[in-house]
């Protein structure tokens, strides 16, 4: 979803940077919002942590990146969970992840601006290239795919997020 146009390791490392367009359909129209898919994304969620380049994670998503993002009718935000301590993170870094499964963290949020998405794609625009990622349901999490004809900055990389459903404490970012 949304922010899955980054630009470099990390999901929404560029996040701050980036640009997001509406979708526009194959006729060329721009879409005027699908509520159905708003639905669907509306929430919180973050990256699967044991995902690599072109492959989904090996745990099924149940382990979560600490940078994750909240879509609200058309709004998105960044953000960041603050109070892991979790010690099982990809390249022994405690507080880096956190267990899908945990009931309650506590996040900082910022506002990254609008998007639209529709069902299956969206439409990301930065440094001047528009990017369309599709999106495609797997087992427990979503894949987020560049469409083969890429931007310059759109790596040849898959994003795998999942929905968070424990509560969520959140705090503007610092």
């Amino acid at each position: 979803m949304p922010v899955l146009l980054i630009c470099g390791l990390s999901l929404l490392t560029c996040a701050g940077l980036l640009a997001v367009s509406a979708a526009k359909a194959d006729t060329g129209k721009a879409q005027q919002g699908d509520t159905a898919s708003n639905r669907v994304w509306n929430g919180i969620w973050f990256t699967c942590e044991f995902s690599r380049r072109m492959a989904p994670p090996e745990d099924r998503c149940k382990m979560f990146d600490d940078e994750g993002f909240e879509v609200v009718d058309g709004d998105f935000f960044y953000l960041r969970n603050r109070g892991s301590k979790e010690t099982a993170c990809r390249g022994g870094k405690t507080g880096q992840c956190f267990a899908a499964s945990t009931p309650q963290i506590s996040v900082s949020s910022r506002m990254i601006g609008k998007i639209e998405i529709a069902e299956d794609r969206l439409w990301v625009r930065w440094m001047g290239c528009r990017q369309l990622f599709h999106f495609q349901p797997q087992d427990g999490f979503y894949a987020v795919i560049p469409d083969a004809k890429r931007c310059y900055w759109a790596k040849e990389r898959h994003f795998y997020v999942a929905r968070y459903e424990g509560q969520v404490e959140k705090a503007a970012a610092q």
